[in-house]
């Protein structure tokens, strides 16, 4: 995501709710939050999409995936 972007959505009530709903919408995927846990969840965790917990249990997911093989 865009840092400037980024910025805007934390000053920006209506583009904070907007980015919201449209990342919580993508995370309804497991995959996404496996591809998530290799790129970082710092951005989501700034817009309050996703929870420092829900942040573990996908890192988890996907160690235990990588693992598992």
């Amino acid at each position: 995501m865009n840092a400037a972007y980024v910025l805007e959505a934390l000053h920006d009530e209506e583009v904070l709710a907007r980015t919201r709903d449209a990342m919580a919408q993508g995370r309804a995927q497991t995959e996404t939050d496996l591809l998530l846990a290799l790129t970082g969840f710092a951005t989501l965790i700034e817009l309050r999409v996703i929870d420092p917990q829900d942040v573990l249990k996908a890192v988890d997911q996907h160690l235990d995936r990588l693992f598992d093989q």
